[in-house]
């Protein structure tokens, strides 16, 4: 019998800062300030990757246009 696949991908702090590219330590506190959604799976923080898209989303800035 094979395992059953998730329904999203799942990652902990640590898989979750190399997405980001920052420090676990970083994606804790993004998570307990509510800026990073996450879910609690028993004991276990995860966070998947839709929510990691729609941070980058939220804090992406627009390039500036030349004026020439």
């Amino acid at each position: 019998m094979t395992p059953p696949t998730p329904l999203v991908p799942l990652h902990g702090y640590e898989s979750a800062a190399l997405l980001l590219g920052c420090s676990p330590r970083l994606v804790r506190a993004l998570v307990e300030r509510r800026e990073l959604e996450s879910v609690r799976v028993g004991r276990l923080v995860r966070i998947d990757e839709e929510a990691i898209r729609r941070y980058i989303d939220r804090r992406r800035r627009p390039a500036q246009q030349d004026s020439k």
